[in-house]
C-alpha cells in the first residue's frame, strides 16, 4: 500500500490520522492524502472539526498538516504524552464554507 488515512471520534468532531508507505515517503503525498480524505469526510459527514495529534518532534506530518489546510492549535498534553493539536474546520468563518 502507499497510504492509508483513519478517521475517529464524536459526531460533530473526528480525529484523523495517516501514513505513507515507506517507498513513497518523502514524494510529497502525505498533505493531498490528508485534504482528499478530509474534504470527503466533511462533505459525506455532520463532523464540522477535523483533529490531528502529532508528536512535536514529527517536523514532517506537522508540515503535511499545515499544507493540507489544518491550523496548529497548541501543545496538549493527557497522562503524560504531549502532542500538538492541529484541526480543520468546516467553516472557517462565519457564513463562509471551507470545504463543500
Amino acid at each position: 500500500a502507499n497510504g492509508s488515512t483513519g478517521m475517529g471520534g464524536e459526531p460533530a468532531a473526528a480525529v484523523v490520522g495517516g501514513s505513507v508507505g515507506r517507498g513513497q515517503r518523502r514524494r510529497g503525498w502525505g498533505a493531498p492524502l490528508l485534504d482528499a480524505g478530509t474534504r470527503r469526510l466533511l462533505r459525506d459527514t455532520a463532523v464540522d472539526i477535523v483533529e490531528a495529534r502529532i508528536k512535536p518532534e514529527n517536523a514532517a506530518s506537522r508540515a503535511a498538516f499545515d499544507t493540507a489546510a489544518f491550523q496548529a492549535d497548541g501543545m496538549w498534553s493527557d497522562g503524560g504524552i504531549t502532542w500538538c493539536r492541529y484541526a480543520r474546520q468546516r467553516y472557517a468563518t462565519e457564513g463562509q464554507v471551507a470545504d463543500d
